[in-house]
């Protein structure tokens, strides 16, 4: 893939108007965020489309399995492990009627 070096500076550009944003120096950093997105997605894009030319069309199914194994299954790993470590510190208090 095509590296866009102008887009990385403005991948950088949004992240750090996000991050003063936070910090109560940019009013209107999180406009950063919509920029990063868009960013984002003509990359995504532009991806689509080497696929397309490449493989002859673009089997989305592979892709989506490869964002489920690459994204979603780390994040269910770490909701999980974060639900059992409350879990392991919160003692369980059994009360009875009696």
């Amino acid at each position: 893939m095509k590296r866009f070096v102008f887009i990385d500076v403005l991948k950088a550009i949004a992240i750090i108007a996000v991050v003063l944003y936070h910090f109560g120096y940019a009013p209107a950093g999180y406009l950063g965020v919509d920029l990063f997105l868009v960013i984002n997605g003509f990359l995504l894009s532009t991806k689509f489309g080497e696929l397309e030319t490449v493989l002859g069309g673009v089997d989305f199914l592979s892709i989506e399995l490869y964002d489920f194994r690459q994204y979603f299954l780390p994040v269910l790993l770490y909701a999980c492990s974060g639900v059992l470590a409350g879990c392991c510190r919160t003692p369980i208090k059994i009360c009875r009627n009696t």
